[in-house]
């Protein structure tokens, strides 16, 4: 994914509370909508590329490509929003509710990551293929 190569925006705390004392404009918010679907896109593009440099055999596990598979769609769903730089005039409103909505459609999908990551590495563990992986594991 060419989004992989992009860099994850780094905001400090006080960047936040900067944005959060502006008045609660169309714009604002059409500005805080464009940079959660351009920012989300990137990460999950990071996150799938990190999946995929992990050994074979660990996506071969069914919960393991779950997870990679619930990324990807994430993804696709990402991409399907049309940019703010597509839009017309007065869609502002339309692609803050399209960007609202996809990401609490993720945010669903992604509730139970951790858990099914967990039963995962588990059942491989249980099976002895994490062996010797573990010293590489920060």
């Amino acid at each position: 994914h060419k989004y992989s190569r992009f860099h994850i925006t780094r905001l400090a705390l006080s960047k936040y509370a900067e944005f959060g004392r502006r008045r609660h404009t169309e714009d604002a918010r059409a500005q805080s909508c464009a940079f959660v679907h351009s920012e989300g896109s990137v990460r999950l593009a990071h996150m799938i590329s990190e999946m995929h440099s992990l050994p074979s055999f660990m996506l071969e596990q069914p919960l393991l490509h779950r997870v990679h598979s619930w990324y990807v769609d994430s993804f696709k769903d990402m991409m399907k929003v049309e940019p703010p730089s597509a839009l017309k005039d007065g869609d502002s409103e339309r692609y803050a509710q399209e960007v609202t909505t996809t990401v609490n459609r993720i945010l669903q999908r992604h509730a139970p990551v951790v858990t099914v990551m967990g039963h995962g590495l588990k059942a491989l563990y249980v099976k002895g293929q994490l062996s010797g992986i573990e010293d590489g594991v920060t």
